[in-house]
């Protein structure tokens, strides 16, 4: 069964794009960049074939005041959390 939008994903394929997204996140960023970290169960290999990617982004300044986001890219669920330096 595949659930609306979504594709099936290995770890293996889900490290692929955390890496692409990564890329993206030091090219749109720059300086402001401070860290980006994973969490959920990507991190302890528990992810299934529909498990999302959770990451949170560490800027030194929010782009925006709500640019917390989620999308689905390429058939997969990804969570963002920025969080400012204070």
């Amino acid at each position: 069964m595949e659930l609306s939008g979504l594709k099936k994903y290995s770890h293996k394929e889900r490290e692929k794009i955390i890496k692409e997204l990564s890329f993206k996140f030091r090219h749109k960023f720059g300086k402001n960049l401070r860290a980006i970290a994973i969490e959920g169960s990507f991190v302890r290999s528990e992810d299934l074939d529909y498990s999302d990617i959770e990451l949170i982004v560490f800027v030194k300044k929010k782009p925006r005041k709500d640019v917390d986001f989620f999308l689905i890219k390429a058939g997969i669920k990804v969570e963002a959390l920025y969080l400012e330096e204070e």
